[in-house]
């Protein structure tokens, strides 16, 4: 059986996609004003989930995030991969830190053994 918190499947079995749809909608909309609300959910859509929608969120390495980072300088101004990395990395930490169903953010540049 699988046990769920805040509604999210545990041990970051949770798809991608299906985290970023209820972090949206339920811990994002209410909470910021609509035009960032705005611009968070297109990101997500647009860049986010197009490259990592299929995974789950803990078949995500910091290797891999650094290629997609790495290719989003070829089709995107510093400041847009800026808003980009910071919702997702708000999204994974929000993930360890706020649901415990991912263990470390893998795109965290500060990692502790």
């Amino acid at each position: 059986m699988e046990i769920e918190y805040y509604g999210f499947s545990e041990d970051g079995n949770e798809q991608v996609d299906k985290f970023f749809e209820k972090w949206l909608e339920v811990y994002k909309k209410p909470n910021v004003k609509p035009i960032t609300y705005s611009v968070q959910e297109r990101n997500v859509r647009l860049n986010i989930l197009p490259r990592w929608g299929n995974y789950k969120l803990k078949e995500i390495t910091r290797t891999e995030y650094q290629k997609w980072i790495n290719e989003l300088i070829n089709h995107y101004s510093k400041g847009t991969i800026r808003r980009i990395h910071s919702i997702m990395s708000t999204a994974l930490h929000d993930a360890v830190h706020e649901f415990k169903i991912l263990r470390e953010n893998p795109n965290c540049t500060n990692k502790h053994s």
